[in-house]
């Protein structure tokens, strides 16, 4: 159903599973910007796709100083107070952007949420450098240097929000095991499946590494987010601070519990026939995420693997 070409979504019903350009190669393209230091930066954006510790990260750059935006610029969630911390600007400018990039021919049925941007294509409509909705939207964050802001729609479009940055806007990306987040995923379409939903984040990182492969970065693990928090955030305080992000210092501890993350989840477990629905492709990138992030000091060392029963 999903497939990678040239930054687009196309539908392919005869590619259920889909072709990404050389993830590995990617990667070792990127391996500078994973480790060296950079000048100040004092732009961040918060890239992942949906449920993959976006929200939680963002809330956490807002407790390290950065600005977020005043409290009626953000989408929260009162039922959830981990929830949403992006800005309604923002949010509403990509929504506008993906409809726009969308053929007519390629519209989704309504069985396929909006947000996963099915059948974008960057090339048609107005990019977000041509839109004064986009530019306003970044002056109010301009105005608070230094600031961060999150949108899973990023994952499509930060390649374009980054033409309007600073050369050392900083991207924070997070990264979650691709069965796991096809796993919580499902409920949002009756017509999706694991292999679909793990296409899909197959399709969201590559095309967010791609968009920031002359950025400096930082890695955050979910799994790491949510059963080491306090761990998790130091290293992302460490890696920010050595690519000269001002923040605040850091009380990991306090931090943590005003975050009121509950108990750890348990390790997942997967049936086999579950792992055999992950494209290849999207269990290679994700271990070398998971490698990348060791590697940078990004995370403390561990597996990040979900386990077969």
């Amino acid at each position: 159903l999903l497939f990678v070409a040239a930054g687009c979504v196309r539908d392919i019903e005869s590619a259920p599973v889909p072709m990404v350009l050389a993830p590995r190669l990617l990667l070792v393209a990127l391996a500078a910007r994973f480790t060296a230091p950079t000048e100040a930066g004092s732009q961040v954006l918060v890239i992942g796709a949906h449920h993959t510790g976006t929200s939680i990260t963002a809330k956490a750059l807002g407790a390290f100083g950065l600005y977020l935006g005043h409290d009626d610029d953000l989408l929260l969630d009162e039922a959830n107070p981990l929830k949403f911390w992006e800005r309604r600007d923002v949010v509403d400018v990509n929504q506008q952007r993906l409809r726009s990039g969308t053929p007519a021919s390629a519209h989704p049925s309504a069985t396929i949420p909006a947000f996963v941007g099915f059948g974008f294509d960057p090339a048609v409509g107005t990019p977000l450098n041509r839109s004064s909705a986009a530019r306003a939207a970044l002056a109010k964050l301009e105005a608070h240097r230094p600031w961060a802001t999150k949108d899973p729609r990023l994952t499509l479009l930060a390649a374009e929000w980054l033409t309007m940055l600073d050369r050392d806007a900083v991207c924070v990306l997070t990264v979650r095991h691709p069965l796991e987040f096809a796993s919580t995923m499902l409920r949002y379409s009756a017509a999706l499946s694991l292999q679909h939903w793990a296409s899909i984040w197959l399709t969201s990182m590559t095309e967010a590494l791609r968009a920031c492969a002359k950025q400096p970065q930082a890695l955050v693990l979910h799994s790491q987010l949510v059963r080491e928090p306090g761990a998790a955030l130091k290293a992302l305080h460490s890696r920010l601070s050595h690519l000269g992000v001002p923040m605040k210092p850091l009380d990991a501890q306090g931090l943590v519990q005003a975050l009121a993350l509950g108990a750890p989840p348990p390790e997942p477990e997967w049936l086999p026939s579950e792992v055999t629905q992950v494209p290849r492709a999207a269990l290679e990138l994700y271990e070398s995420l998971v490698s990348a992030a060791g590697a940078a000091g990004d995370a403390p060392a561990q597996t990040a693997r979900p386990h077969a029963l």
